[in-house]
């Protein structure tokens, strides 16, 4: 437990979206997925999105990176959709998908490429910190000056 305690202040410190990730393969490694371990996955993956939403909230382009609010609802780019609850399985599947739908609309009408906005997409949910990833490919920014954009 020392060991994962260790890796939890690691992933819960990380200054920068490389950092974040480098330390969650460190954490994965000396924990490969087995059955029963569940829960010690889940303390990782939500040290990890924690400090992935973390990080967004401080990155001058964060806001690209869609978060859940209250009430089902997607903010991005400071807009907001509100998602449908679908009512049984499939509803829910049709109105997540086209909330990732409108997602990637509006980052492409706030100067996301096609595939950037895909990458967005595909990330937010589960590893906020990867998105945040593309997100620095295109508009590469320096954290220790106050993350002013490089252009």
């Amino acid at each position: 437990m020392e060991k994962l305690a260790e890796h939890l202040k690691r992933i819960r410190e990380a200054k920068t979206t490389k950092e974040l990730e480098s330390f969650c393969q460190a954490a994965w490694n000396d924990y490969p997925i087995k059955f029963g371990q569940n829960r010690t996955h889940n303390k990782i993956d939500r040290a990890i999105v924690g400090r992935g939403k973390e990080l967004c909230n401080m990155h001058p382009k964060g806001d690209m990176v869609p978060q859940y609010r209250k009430r089902n609802r997607i903010t991005v780019c400071n807009e907001t959709y509100a998602v449908g609850y679908g009512g049984n399985s499939t509803g829910v599947r049709y109105a997540r998908m086209a909330a990732n739908r409108w997602v990637e609309k509006i980052l492409l009408e706030n100067g996301a490429t096609e595939e950037l906005a895909k990458n967005i997409a595909n990330w937010w949910k589960r590893f906020p910190h990867r998105a945040l990833q593309s997100i620095e490919k295109k508009w590469p920014t320096n954290m220790e000056t106050g993350g002013r954009i490089n252009e």
